[in-house]
């Protein structure tokens, strides 16, 4: 399978009025055999929200990148040590760069998701979700927003208990396509009563990546279409909130 991405990380319409920057952050890194890609939104409450963002997603890649040869492919449990160890270097990061100010002005959540042409892995610490086109075609959300008790309260990265916190998911099959996406989009998209995805929102994103011929393939100006959208009218008057889309998968002739 030849893997491919494209994303955006866009900001919302409150945070232009207040002039804040963008907070969500978003990335990947290709593996031997697969890809790896990470979506982390910064708390709005957090002073370095945007840097806490930028650093987990750099941090998680980096980590999964390093640890992808040496951990065994064939066990659930190597898997899921391999992801949960993304999260501690991703944390670990995070406590450096804090030095003498307190942890949470870094406040971010993080989403991590695998895909490889055997299996496919998620994790995720606060909210976001990650949801799967598998080779069925069939949609699936393979994680779903962790919320706190009260409205847009959600467990960052950056939280003491984060790791109590943190749900790892491993499937022995690969998926065909994953999108991850940060919560100003969760209304937009999924069901939030039954974690159900609705199919008419990803299914033209999935097809950049599963139809065209892999030299017709252009990821930054997919990546500029795609920031648009979110930045679009359409998308701004139902939230106001950053919004963020990675996509990942491999063309159906691979």
């Amino acid at each position: 399978m030849t893997w491919r991405a494209y994303g955006a990380s866009v900001r919302g319409t409150s945070h232009v009025r207040a002039g804040i920057p963008c907070q969500d952050a978003h990335g990947w890194r290709l593996v031997p055999g697969g890809i790896v890609g990470a979506v982390a939104d910064g708390l709005g409450s957090a002073a370095r929200a945007e840097e806490g963002a930028e650093l987990a997603v750099s941090m998680a890649l980096e980590s999964i990148v390093t640890g992808f040869d040496a951990m065994r492919h064939d066990e659930v449990a190597s898997i899921t040590e391999m992801v949960r160890a993304a999260f501690l270097a991703a944390r670990d990061a995070l406590e450096s760069a804090s030095m003498a100010a307190p942890l949470r002005d870094l406040g971010t959540t993080l989403l991590l998701a695998i895909a490889t042409d055997g299996w496919t892995a998620v994790g995720q610490i606060g909210d976001g979700a990650i949801v799967g086109r598998w080779l069925d075609g069939r949609l699936e959300s393979l994680s779903v927003p962790l919320r706190g008790e009260f409205i847009n309260e959600t467990t960052p990265l950056t939280a003491d208990d984060a790791m109590q916190h943190l749900i790892v998911r491993v499937w022995p099959e690969p998926v065909q396509s994953l999108a991850l996406l940060s919560d100003g989009l969760e209304d937009l998209c999924i069901n939030l009563a039954t974690g159900l995805p609705f199919g008419a929102f990803f299914g033209p994103f999935f097809a950049p990546l599963i139809d065209p011929p892999t030299d017709q393939f252009d990821s930054d100006l997919i990546s500029e279409h795609l920031a648009a959208f979110l930045d679009s009218d359409r998308v701004c008057t139902r939230t106001d909130d950053d919004k963020t889309l990675l996509l990942v998968g491999a063309p159906t002739a691979s």
